[in-house]
């Protein structure tokens, strides 16, 4: 049976594997960009710069530049991916090793594994579910203009990356074109799919280590219910907790200072490109457009779940603290527990660039104003 540690490992070992292919594992304790790093970069670039001459070309056609806007929304995310695991990596890392830390003072208590293991069995489950998904998406991407073209002899393309100076609608062209989409699409795989691993990676464990929190506060409470009660083990119990306490208030921290502002960007991203491949599907029945719909709402969602997540676990922190039967503490022992009390009552959430909480109030808030300003957009198309 796996250990809570090997878990843990587990926990990020697909967005190892994949971020490491393409140059962009922040988790490696020396990382540097390196000659695998130009590859997704590279491939990023050419295709912002591509998809921005097509909106310039195309700005006088509503409908065309609303085709070609989510391709560029796509492609900025990758680029905010590209960009949060080259120049943040060691800040990435730096909470990697934190939860490292959580763990190994929870593990002091043996019932804690059990309770440790589950979530992050969760986890585990959750990112193998993530890599399906965008699996499938790149096979159907990849798949559907070669089978197209070898059963009806059509040649068309569900990506707007063309090599430039080649006709597409040759054999040659659309060979060349094909085999560019590939390149592309295997960096895609590899960034978003290891970057989303990556983010429930860090998120998830939060809720593993509040759960084992709370089977630490049980703990003390038996202690604080024998009938020969022993003090010293109490302190150390209750110094454990505090120091628990503390590094959970750290690592939130870090999320914070890391996921914030980016946080709001990629937001912003996924909301015009979710308003754009509505308007699309709605209008034009491109087939591109369900499949950005798809990834573009799957991200939007498990983002604001996850920050959701933040926020319940830390109103559980709190209950917790309060479950504490502080009436049987000594008196140096409750001044303690009242100090984690103050600390709690402003706990850190990781919020949309610091205007609003990342939860699914604000999920429902995003959903409701697509919903506007799509009608508004079919509207004025009509």
């Amino acid at each position: 049976m796996s250990t809570p540690e090997q878990i843990l490992v587990r926990n990020f070992e697909i967005s190892y594997r994949l971020c490491a292919k393409i140059g962009l594992n922040a988790l490696d304790r020396n990382y540097r960009p390196n000659w695998r790093t130009v590859y997704p970069g590279t491939v990023n670039v050419l295709a912002l710069v591509q998809l921005l001459y097509f909106l310039w070309t195309e700005r006088a056609d509503l409908m065309q530049f609303l085709l070609i806007l989510p391709h560029i929304m796509v492609t900025a995310l990758g680029f905010h991916k590209f960009i949060l695991c080259t120049v943040r990596s060691s800040k990435i890392f730096a909470l990697r090793c934190k939860l490292t830390e959580i763990q190994a003072l929870l593990m002091e208590t043996k019932s804690n594994g059990p309770v440790i293991c589950r979530t992050l069995n969760i986890s585990r489950l959750l990112q193998k579910l993530i890599f399906v998904f965008y699996l499938a998406a790149v096979v159907l991407t990849s798949l559907v203009p070669i089978v197209l073209w070898l059963v009806f002899g059509k040649k068309s393309f569900m990506f707007l990356f063309f090599v430039p100076g080649l006709d597409q609608y040759s054999t040659e062209g659309f060979l060349v074109n094909t085999i560019l989409h590939a390149v592309i699409l295997l960096a895609a795989f590899c960034a978003y799919t290891g970057y989303e691993c990556l983010f429930l990676g860090l998120i998830m464990p939060v809720g593993a280590y509040v759960d084992a929190f709370g089977n630490e506060v049980q703990e003390l409470n038996s202690a604080l219910n024998l009938k020969e009660r022993n003090d010293p083990a109490i302190r150390a119990r209750l110094n454990r907790i505090m120091k628990l306490h503390q590094l959970l208030n750290e690592y939130e921290a870090m999320l914070e200072e890391l996921y914030n502002v980016l946080i709001l960007s990629v937001i912003g991203l996924n909301y015009l490109g979710i308003i754009s491949t509505i308007v699309v599907i709605l209008k034009s029945n491109d087939r591109m457009a369900y499949i950005f719909f798809a990834l573009m709402f799957e991200m939007l969602f498990r983002i604001c779940l996850m920050g959701t997540i933040i926020t319940v676990k830390n109103e559980q922190l709190v209950g917790h603290l309060y479950n504490i039967e502080w009436y049987q503490l000594a008196p140096d022992q409750a001044r303690d527990l009242r100090f984690m009390l103050h600390k709690a009552q402003n706990p850190t959430s990781v919020t949309i660039g610091k205007y609003a909480l990342l939860n699914l109030a604000g999920y429902m808030s995003v959903l409701k104003s697509i919903y506007s300003y799509v009608m508004v957009l079919v509207t004025v198309l009509e």
